[in-house]
């Protein structure tokens, strides 16, 4: 779940918990880039950023594309300006 930074009247950021889906764009040596299929943001993402797969047969049924979840050692965060990654503090 990626945290989305609304600003309200006073310019402060609101971090919004968003159940978005994400789509993994393309892997290469470095790690994985995936995609926000809502608003099109962009993440690259570190394999040390990934905690583990886990697949989602369920929701596999409904198209051709096979769906899971990434476990992240990793936070993402968004506003409409910008994408960050910092680590979630275990």
């Amino acid at each position: 779940m990626a945290k989305s930074c609304n600003s309200d009247q006073y310019g402060q950021c609101q971090m919004q918990d968003k159940d978005d889906d994400w789509v993994i764009d393309s892997i290469n040596d470095n790690g994985i880039t995936i995609i926000n299929t809502r608003n099109r943001k962009i993440a690259d993402l570190g394999f040390d950023h990934i905690y583990k797969h886990m697949g989602d047969p369920e929701n596999s049924k409904r198209d051709t594309r096979e769906h899971g979840f990434l476990l992240l050692n990793v936070q993402i965060y968004y506003s409409s300006v910008k994408l960050w990654i910092e680590p979630i503090r275990k």
